[in-house]
């Protein structure tokens, strides 16, 4: 089993619904192929309203508020709580279920009330449920608030937004969730006391949100080797001196000693990035690394959203055209090839795309009806 340790709140999702649609290495079980798609593939004729992969699952929510995963393999559906399906299957009976996110064994998701449930594999307490065992098998409720407006599900930690833009993490997240190292967070624990937080991007080894349209990151540098962020990288850092933030989604690092990864983000319709550019996954034409943000090439109609992975970028332009570019292993690019792209490289003709999300190996895309 390959570990993988990243999971982004990097959905690009608009609030229409359609059809699912999914390419690249894995992408023949959940479109039921007998090979993989170099290109988007529908996943059955149900309508979707978002989507969160991992590299061992994904989950998503239909239109009538049914939540539904699916997994690559039995040791992943057992620890993670998931059916062992490798097509999507319902997640219990509830049909309120507005949003999710999937970590890399532990899933979160909120229900139409503002309440947060979490489950799956919990050594760390990432579940934030005070569950006592390793494994959550359901979905159990974090705490008693009901006003969770955001969640965002990483390796071994977790973090939420909840009404008035107040930003909480819980589980193994000392220096990466926001709160200092060396203590144990089994509960949801406000970071800071400032309000004003509109979204947060979960990486392995990093963090990074939107507070007051500022862009802030906590934990190790995203651009450089396993460095952490001066001056306190468990304290929130502004990355950028420009307001107007409206997007982040935030890469993993790579390799157990914490490579370089890549770091995306929205401001007045302009998509910038930083970090490693070895497959050309910044989008500026080059392989060179870039330690501070760069612009990337609009497409004529400014960026609606952006979705990264280890050494893959997918962003959905405001015309609703999906582009995507980097490292393009196993057709995970969804332009018909396996030749990685240095520049965002459009993706079939649609001009209804509704969401992205980049997973280590299966892209995810919804697109409006008709599919």
């Amino acid at each position: 089993m390959r570990v993988r340790m990243q999971v982004v709140l990097a959905l690009v999702v608009f609030g229409a619904s359609g059809c699912l649609h999914a390419w690249g290495p894995g992408s023949a079980l959940p479109t039921g192929r007998d090979t993989d798609a170099l290109s988007p593939t529908l996943v059955g004729a149900d309508q979707w309203r978002t989507i969160s992969a991992e590299d061992l699952h994904a989950c998503g929510v239909r239109t009538d508020g049914a939540l539904l995963c699916w997994t690559t393999e039995e040791l992943a559906s057992i620890l993670a709580g998931i059916p062992n399906s490798r097509t999507p299957a319902q997640i219990g009976s509830d049909t309120d279920w507005t949003s999710v996110s999937v970590g890399f064994l532990h899933t979160c998701g909120i229900r139409g009330g503002g309440d947060l449930y979490c489950w799956g594999y919990n050594w760390a307490d990432q579940t934030g449920t005070g569950h006592p065992s390793t494994t959550v098998a359901t979905p159990t409720r974090v705490g008693t608030a009901s006003d969770w407006i955001a969640v965002s599900a990483g390796q071994e930690y977790t973090c939420g937004i909840r009404s008035g833009g107040k930003l909480y993490c819980w589980g193994g997240a000392g220096g990466r969730g926001g709160l200092p190292e060396g203590e144990a967070y089994p509960e949801a624990t406000r970071v800071g006391t400032e309000s004003g937080w509109s979204a947060v991007s979960t990486a392995s080894r990093y963090a990074c949100g939107i507070r007051d349209a500022l862009l802030y990151c906590w934990g190790q540098d995203p651009s450089l080797v396993g460095s952490p962020l001066p001056p306190d990288h468990h304290v929130p850092r502004q990355m950028s001196d420009d307001s107007g933030w409206t997007a982040v989604s935030a890469g993993p690092l790579t390799g157990l000693l914490g490579y370089p990864g890549h770091l995306c983000a929205i401001r007045a319709d302009e998509l910038s990035c930083l970090g490693s550019n070895a497959s050309g996954q910044l989008g500026d034409g080059t392989v060179t690394d870039r330690l501070q943000f760069t612009l990337v090439p609009s497409p004529g109609s400014g960026w609606l959203g952006v979705s990264v992975d280890a050494r893959s970028t997918c962003a959905i332009s405001g015309d609703h055209r999906l582009w995507c570019w980097g490292s393009n292993q196993g057709g995970r690019l969804g332009d018909g090839t396996m030749t990685d792209r240095h520049v965002p490289t459009q993706i079939g003709s649609a001009t209804n795309w509704n969401a992205v999300e980049v997973g280590p190996t299966t892209t995810y895309g919804i697109t409006g009806p008709p599919g």
